[in-house]
């Protein structure tokens, strides 16, 4: 196995979020690696994710709380029709609709062009959130 340079942490997140990482040095002081990206990750991400030892790393999924978010970390985690035996232990971290609606956090309006992505485990209340309701992690404070 390829030695990486953190020690306990594997992170993922919005690549857009890099900068909010970087200035907190949540890297340094939770000894973690940050893996970021635009929307789902790579192959290449996945397998990198898959080659690390479960018993010594975590890895943490940040998403909108919209259909896709759901589905990047719902990927992130199990096998798809582009990757199938590829199965990894991922902390969902959300944002969920939930926890949106929790923190009081602006919704977007969005039209949904087709069904919800096939595999998502949603309760009833993210049913009905997702026929045409997100909202984006950018909407939560990052303090």
């Amino acid at each position: 196995m390829r030695r990486v340079g953190a020690s306990s942490a594997r992170a993922f997140s919005s690549a857009e979020y890099l900068p909010v990482f970087k200035s907190a040095q949540f890297g340094e002081k939770f000894d973690a690696a940050i893996i970021t990206s635009k929307g789902y990750a790579a192959e290449a991400c996945r397998r990198f994710l898959k080659s690390l030892d479960p018993g010594r790393y975590r890895i943490f999924c940040l998403h909108d709380a919209d259909p896709a978010g759901y589905n990047i970390a719902r990927t992130l985690a199990e096998e798809t029709a582009r990757m199938p035996g590829y199965e990894v232990d991922v902390t969902d971290l959300g944002l969920t609709a939930g926890q949106a609606i929790a923190l009081g956090l602006q919704t977007e309006s969005f039209v949904r062009k087709g069904a919800n992505p096939e595999g998502l485990r949603l309760d009833p209340q993210e049913r009905r959130w997702f026929d045409g309701t997100q909202i984006q992690l950018g909407a939560a404070p990052m303090e």
